[in-house]
């Protein structure tokens, strides 16, 4: 009988595995439906930076700016991950069908996130003065004591407003008109 000799490919050199811990220049985690461990596939999750939110300053135009630095889609398991720079502040801003999108800020280098995107929340109202609705009033939702947007829309004609598909959070509603006052009341 003939011998036969066999080519076997070349070993490939090995692949390390991914740190389990993130080393100060990475940040990590998870988009999970909240208040379960469930992972959220292919949620775009866009690594953002604003400047205002490391420091304070009286340009409201520049205190507002943010800038989109990176994104990816979050693996089956629900994970994602970026390279940051070190010890800088970064905003999470994930979105996923069916969920509303969240936003979570102060996230830095060294640290695991785990995003909860639920299904979306709803805010109805009226904007009034002396009993009359109030039309066309700019209205503007935001995260309370975060400097986070999550609506901002015109009232109808007899002064009511209606934002659907919200992040879940505690919210101050703001109506502004150039003819009346502005007044504040929690809810």
């Amino acid at each position: 009988a003939a011998a036969r000799t066999l080519a076997m490919p070349a070993a490939s050199p090995a692949v390390p595995a991914a740190s389990p811990e993130p080393g100060p220049e990475e940040l990590w985690g998870r988009v999970v439906i909240a208040g379960t461990a469930t992972p959220i596939g292919n949620a775009e999750v866009r690594l953002q930076h604003r400047d205002a939110d490391e420091f304070s300053n009286l340009d409201l135009r520049y205190g507002e700016q943010i800038t989109t630095l990176a994104r990816a889609a979050s693996g089956v398991d629900g994970t994602f991950r970026f390279v940051v720079a070190r010890g800088r502040e970064h905003r999470l801003d994930v979105r996923a069908g069916g969920y509303a999108p969240a936003t979570v800020v102060d996230c830095t280098g060294g640290s695991e996130v785990v995003v909860g995107l639920s299904p979306g929340a709803a805010i109805e109202g009226i904007v009034r003065c002396d009993g009359v609705g109030l039309g066309d009033v700019p209205v503007r939702v935001a995260v309370a004591g975060e400097n986070i947007e999550l609506a901002i829309g015109r009232t109808e004609a007899g002064g009511t407003f209606r934002f659907t598909g919200l992040q879940p959070a505690s919210v101050y509603v703001q109506a502004c008109s150039p003819l009346h006052s502005e007044e504040l009341r929690e809810k």
